[in-house]
């Protein structure tokens, strides 16, 4: 078996499973490694439904996942819903224009959040079970009430728009233009005869008593929130997308609560990135009740497991054994699959070493990794140390990209040119001074870093970087022995007392001492 022929996946899950074959779904399915920590049976029985976690962490992989078991009982349906693929820019100004119907009668003090979108995304959901209940899904008994939730629902009138954007509301000054009903003519406070519209918070309201009323039927219903990702082209983008994906989190709780007590088989899941829920703990939302409630962190990295055996290890020993099944060559013990497959030592250290220390322990990073080796040495038989030597630089300029996208909400394109440059040919560790030092020197030669400074100052540039994971702090106690602190291994704050340490996959990319 070559390494091409190999399936280590993608670095997108979502992308996996969309593009591949009925075969690749089933091989996606046979290798999947389930985190640490995760107890499907909790989500299959609806007790958990957030899952949370660092961006690459494997969210949508296990959201995936439990699609496909949860499927398995031939009597349930799955419905994912896309946020960052399928709601573009105009789809979420619908959204945040469609919000301002309904006031936060007590914003956070020092907040101007007059939004609450809590309202928008019932009338989606509502939307999305009308439009697989009129597919003909048995999710309801179908009775008269049903059918006047379904005609309800789809009152409004259809907008010219495609895909979702069908399905965002179109509101002005809190009304909603709707198709007249004879059905619901005394239900609504009509703007005029002509007009057709109503008050969008009545029609919810109406919504959500007949959504109560409705009985259970003989199909199951999964409903999967996934991509709730953060715009960072501005800050007031960004400021949007917090609130928009901080009052899906309450309407998923909501519904959930809804479904579970008129004993439905409709469930909501949603994936949550971690620094997504940061910067709504922050802005003083208590979002954290329900996602310690009902959620769980997807974490790989286990303090005080030997090397050799953390999990995220297991990802590869799967997708390599899997890979041999499907070739026809039986499966190998994880000790002897690593002595067949790579090297004893690359750059001085065991394979296993070398490939967690060269991530932010994520499944994501992994697979990054060896497809880059697989990609550039398809012929050969192993991982050869060679093979890590040649695809260093592109590995490293490539989770450099990727790490920096997490600051374009502060940083400007020009001033993520400036962290570059500041960091370019630094020492790999360092004291804090010696950056300030060495800022103050390049920002002479370099512009870039000098409108960096402009804006940030280094204590501040520091403690982005270490949330992102490009630095952490190194400290060596008596016997000297290193230990690492970083965000990703569950130390949230930098420590300026100790030494900086810039990640070891970077050091190719920029080019560190």
């Amino acid at each position: 078996m070559k390494l091409k022929d190999i399936k280590i996946g993608k670095t997108d899950a979502k992308n996996e499973i969309l593009h591949g074959t009925v075969q690749d779904l089933g091989f996606f399915e046979q290798s999947y490694t389930v985190p640490p920590s995760i107890l499907l049976e909790k989500f299959y029985e609806k007790k958990t439904y957030f899952v949370l976690g660092l961006k690459g962490t494997g969210k949508t992989a296990l959201l995936r996942y439990i699609s496909m078991k949860l499927e398995e009982d031939g009597v349930s349906r799955s419905k994912f819903v896309l946020f960052k693929t399928e709601f573009d820019e105009e789809d979420r100004k619908d959204l945040s224009r469609a919000a301002n119907v309904n006031c936060v009668e007590n914003p956070v003090d020092g907040h101007d959040d007059l939004h609450d979108y809590g309202l928008v995304w019932r009338w989606f959901i509502y939307k999305q079970l009308a439009k697989h209940y009129s597919d003909g899904a048995e999710i309801f008994q179908r009775n008269g009430v049903a059918s006047d939730f379904v005609d309800l629902v789809s009152l409004e009138k259809e907008s010219a728009g495609t895909g979702f954007s069908r399905l965002v509301p179109k509101i002005k000054k809190g009304r909603i233009s709707i198709s007249q009903n004879p059905k619901f003519e005394l239900d609504f406070e009509w703007a005029g005869s002509k007009e057709k519209q109503v008050e969008f918070r009545g029609l919810v309201k109406k919504a959500d008593l007949l959504f109560k009323q409705l009985s259970p039927g003989g199909e199951k219903l999964n409903l999967f929130f996934d991509e709730l990702e953060l715009s960072f082209s501005s800050q007031k983008q960004y400021g949007r997308d917090t609130r928009l994906v901080r009052d899906l989190v309450f309407a998923v709780e909501a519904f959930n609560g809804v479904c579970k007590e008129c004993c439905f088989d409709i469930c909501a899941y949603a994936a949550v990135r971690s620094e997504v829920r940061n910067v709504i703990s922050i802005s003083g939302a208590e979002i954290n009740k329900p996602l310690m409630d009902f959620g769980v962190d997807i974490i790989w990295h286990q303090p005080g497991q030997d090397v050799n055996h953390q999990p995220l290890l297991q990802i590869i020993s799967n997708k390599i054994n899997k890979s041999r099944a499907f070739n026809g060559l039986g499966e190998l013990e994880p000790k002897a699959l690593w002595k067949e497959y790579f090297p004893e030592k690359i750059q001085g250290d065991s394979p296993q070493r070398y490939i967690l220390h060269n991530s932010w322990y994520r499944p994501r990073d992994i697979v990054l990794l060896l497809m880059t080796a697989q990609e550039q040495f398809p012929e050969e038989a192993t991982f050869k140390h060679a093979a890590f030597d040649a695809i260093r630089k592109v590995y490293s300029g490539a989770v450099w990209t990727e790490m920096t996208e997490e600051l374009r909400a502060v940083y400007r394109s020009d001033e993520i040119e400036g962290l570059e440059s500041l960091l370019y040919e630094a020492k790999q560790v360092m004291e804090v001074r010696e950056l300030v030092k060495e800022s103050e020197d390049k920002s002479e030669f370099y512009p870039e870093v000098g409108k960096l400074l402009s804006r940030h100052n280094v204590p501040k540039i520091l403690k982005d970087l270490y949330r992102v994971g490009i630095v952490g702090n190194i400290d060596w106690n008596d016997r000297g022995e290193s230990k690492m602190r970083f965000s990703f291994r569950g130390d949230s704050r930098i420590l300026p007392t100790q030494k900086i340490f810039i990640h070891n996959a970077l050091r190719s990319h920029l080019s560190l001492r």
